[in-house]
């Protein structure tokens, strides 16, 4: 479900998504509490791991700019 939800965004909008559906079609008070969490901690992680793609993404422009910009001088 979250894979449906998620995919195609782009890290930005991942990070930006809020999944409140979750709550609102009552999924986690149809779960075990630990089911819950462990919910939870995915939606955790796939959000963390969007901001480790943005980052190491902006990371990698920057240095290709630098390369150009020392290249020009």
């Amino acid at each position: 479900m979250l894979i449906r939800v998620l995919s195609g965004h782009t890290p930005d909008e991942i990070l930006e998504t809020r999944l409140d559906f979750i709550q609102q079609i009552g999924m986690t008070t149809h779960l075990a509490q630990t089911r819950s969490n462990g919910l939870l901690s995915m939606v955790k992680q796939m959000k963390n791991f969007a901001l480790a793609f943005k980052l190491k993404n902006a990371a990698a422009t920057n240095h290709e700019q630098r390369s150009t910009q020392a290249k020009n001088n």
